[in-house]
């Protein structure tokens, strides 16, 4: 482990005599955005003083540092599964992106926020306790996600919370949520009959439960179905923009009859040697 004395010396990238170890800091006021650069390989946790009072939601954003750890009596925040909450756990305000495996999220938290879990590429299941109520713009965006259940508490998602989650084969909402349904692997929102998010071998649904192929519903999600195609039911009239991005894999591409708009970037990085366009 190591020790350093001042805040100033974690932003000097002084890390070169740390192996696989812990870092403590001695003391200081803030932890900004980056404040740990290129520390991949030779931290694996960080012990934050109670001096800190300031903590940048991106502090870990160009490192794989594995957890953080803040002591009870610290004024203002507190650690579960080394993800660094308010000091009543009903924020989160920064995650290691090096988490790993299937967390828990305690059961004070009512909102995981825009890009929470960004590239967190070692978690493969999280838990999302009844007070969650609104999962915020790709929240879970290139975890390694296996599946997901969502309540019948969560009233508010925004643009797909999985994108990128290449991994993801299962989405279940609540049967008694107000807003949401999923149908076939793919997580809706009812009324407008937009597909939100799609998932690994998912088919668009049929029933005319979806008109609207969401923003980046598939993006990242590299296979459609086993034959690396997809048809799209005659009900979608739009899809929206980045619907289909970076989906590489995506070999054939047959559009709908009723299409009315594609937004931009829908099918950016899509390298399809058929695209079916109707007559209409």
């Amino acid at each position: 482990s190591m020790t350093l004395d001042n805040i100033d010396d974690v932003l000097e990238n002084n890390f070169d005599y740390v192996r696989h170890g812990t870092l403590i800091i001695g003391f200081g006021s803030a932890l900004p955005s980056s404040a740990f650069p290129y520390t991949d390989y030779m931290i694996d946790t960080v012990i934050i003083p109670d001096s800190i009072i300031s903590i940048d939601p991106n502090v870990f954003s160009s490192s794989d540092i594995k957890q953080a750890i803040v002591y009870e009596t610290h004024p203002m925040f507190s650690t579960l599964d080394g993800i660094i909450y308010n000091k009543h756990l009903t924020e989160i305000i920064a995650v290691p992106l090096g988490i790993s495996g299937t967390i828990t999220l305690p059961n004070t938290i009512t909102e995981i926020k825009e890009k929470q879990f960004f590239r967190c590429e070692y978690l493969t299941g999280i838990i999302i306790p009844d007070s969650v109520t609104k999962i915020g713009n790709e929240a879970f965006y290139e975890t390694r996600i296996k599946e997901i259940y969502i309540s019948k508490y969560v009233t508010e998602i925004g643009i797909n919370p999985f994108a990128g989650v290449w991994n993801l084969s299962k989405i279940v909402v609540d049967a008694d949520n107000p807003r949401y349904h999923s149908n076939g692997t793919c997580l809706i929102e009812t009324d407008s009959k937009t597909l939100i998010s799609g998932c690994f071998y998912s088919t668009i649904p049929d029933d005319g439960s979806v008109t609207i192929i969401g923003e980046s519903a598939y993006e990242g999600i590299f296979v459609l179905n086993k034959s690396c195609s997809v048809i799209m039911p005659d009900t979608i009239v739009r899809i929206e923009r980045c619907a289909f991005y970076g989906n590489s894999w995506l070999m054939s591409l047959s559009l709908p009859k009723k299409l009315e708009y594609i937004g931009g970037l829908a099918f950016s990085g899509v390298r399809t040697s058929s695209i079916r366009i109707p007559a209409s």
